[in-house]
């Protein structure tokens, strides 16, 4: 049956508790043209969509699947909302259809995307993992990958920014990194960036969170001292026997011109693997399974033929797995 269209008191509907719009896309230029565009043609054009509910009280409602903007404007512009009524469906498939029409739409900043995102792929009901995701929207897993990692960004760090819906999809990697180096010193600059009274720029802030990271990571290596050559030389340099090495920023991996994920060579010599790229349990342990058989071959001179993997190399897979991320 096709949806029907009906006029609505915007102030009787109620939204949805599940994540939709950040309060600060209701005090935008985009806002403000939508609600001039609502008062000039007494209403909205774009029917919002809606399901009806009943509460614990036994009272029947309409909830809104999408048009949250179009629901502030008619409000605000003392306007019925035109909404189409959908037959009722799960709480899962109304997030899947809000997420498509907001992306649709290209209304949504990349912080209100990836929290849309990340609402569906942590609720084990939608059975869905990123590239599963990505199809559904029809753009690219790694997209929905950079979303997703934004918004799982801690708060603290997010509330840095004057304006986290400035935020863009290339800003995550180096908030990641920064965080992951240095997580409390990078929370603690955090929260002095938010409490200072004179606002900076997204890319001053996000210069500032890097810096602390650094500092906190000099001065690790410094306290550190000798300790780094001192373990090296206990047996766990791999071919020479030396594994101290000079600290190196950590390096992209890519597979199809993509960025699937980075290494990086620590203080100690020690490799660091993470593969940002979706796999399956199986594809982990072949992944694994592979690097071992390199390790093998190159570094630990083992013979191809013979039995199987040494205790290091064991040793050192198993910490590269533990790397390696979904």
């Amino acid at each position: 049956m096709n949806p029907s269209i009906v006029f609505l008191d915007p102030w009787l509907l109620r939204f949805s508790t599940a994540y939709n719009r950040d309060e600060a896309s209701f005090d935008t230029p985009d806002f403000k043209e939508l609600l001039r565009s609502v008062i000039a043609h007494g209403g909205n054009l774009q029917p919002i969509c809606v399901v009806e509910r009943i509460d614990a009280a036994g009272q029947r409602f309409y909830e809104v699947v999408f048009g949250e903007r179009r629901v502030r404007a008619c409000r605000e512009a003392g306007v019925k909302v035109r909404a189409m009524v959908m037959q009722s469906r799960s709480s899962m498939d109304n997030a899947l259809l809000r997420l498509g029409e907001n992306r649709g739409r290209r209304e949504l900043a990349p912080l209100e995307f990836g929290r849309q995102v990340k609402h569906v792929l942590d609720d084990a009901s939608s059975g869905l993992n990123r590239t599963q995701l990505a199809k559904i929207l029809g753009c690219h897993a790694g997209h929905v990958g950079r979303a997703y990692e934004l918004a799982s960004l801690p708060g603290a760090i997010l509330e840095a920014f004057e304006s986290p819906l400035e935020l863009q999809y290339a800003h995550m990697l180096p908030l990641k990194r920064a965080y992951e180096a240095a997580p409390a010193a990078v929370l603690h600059e955090a929260e002095r960036i938010r409490e200072e009274l004179d606002p900076l720029s997204t890319a001053a802030a996000i210069e500032r969170l890097e810096q602390a990271a650094q500092q906190a990571q000099a001065g690790h290596k410094a306290k550190e001292g000798g300790n780094a050559d001192a373990e090296s030389d206990g047996g766990r340099g791999l071919a020479s026997g030396k594994s101290s090495t000079a600290p190196q920023p950590p390096q992209p991996i890519r597979a199809k011109g993509q960025d699937i994920g980075r290494w990086e060579v620590l203080p100690n010599g020690a490799i660091t693997l993470q593969i940002d790229a979706p796999m399956s349990q199986f594809q982990r342990e072949e992944l694994v399974a592979a690097m071992v058989a390199q390790l093998e071959r190159k570094v630990f001179k083992v013979p191809a033929a013979k039995g199987s993997a040494k205790a290091p190399a064991a040793e050192v897979m198993h910490g590269a797995a533990a790397g390696a991320q979904a």
